[in-house]
């Protein structure tokens, strides 16, 4: 390592060299916890746009499901012994119509459902991170690589002249 030397009018106040500083990969500040998980998790496992529009149409489905189930001839039938329930698997909203006073929502059906479809709308999305990743990959390796082949190396000039001036002898004659 070169020293610097600083010039100076005095030389008593010369400075010594500053020294370089080193990069060490693991010497320095930590990394938090958070940092070293989030760097361990595949990019395809990480939740995006598409979690949150799975989770609202399995939300919708889910609701959908519920009034389409709702049993609207027992209804104009003069059976006011029905209740509409919305939920799978747990009826979270139910409204009851033989008692309307009733609170129809269920706390923790709610909160179990929606465990549920969050894990559901996650599952979706990585399913498709994966493939669309995985068709990505297919197309930019769709491109074979170059195969190389090993070439004899040429004879030099004098090479083939010193063979043509010295033959060697099919047989030895006595």
């Amino acid at each position: 390592m070169e020293k610097e030397v600083i010039p100076v009018s005095n030389p008593a106040q010369a400075t010594t060299p500053q020294k370089n500083k080193i990069d060490y990969k693991y010497v320095g500040p930590k990394e938090s916890l958070w940092k070293i998980v989030g760097s361990s998790i595949p990019k395809e496992l990480t939740p995006t746009k598409k979690f949150s529009y799975a989770f609202g149409v399995i939300f919708i489905l889910v609701i959908i499901i519920g009034i389409a189930q709702f049993p609207l001839g027992s209804l104009f039938a003069g059976n006011i012994d029905i209740e509409l329930a919305v939920g799978l698997p747990m009826k979270f909203l139910v409204f009851d119509l033989a008692d309307p006073e009733a609170i129809p929502i269920n706390i923790w059906a709610l909160i179990i459902d929606m465990a549920i479809y969050l894990i559901l709308a996650y599952a979706i999305d990585v399913a498709l991170n994966v493939f669309i990743t995985s068709t990505k990959k297919k197309k930019a390796s769709g491109k074979s690589p170059k195969v190389y082949t090993i070439r004899r190396k040429k004879e030099e000039i004098a090479e083939k002249v010193a063979k043509k001036i010295v033959k060697k002898p099919d047989s030895i004659q006595p």
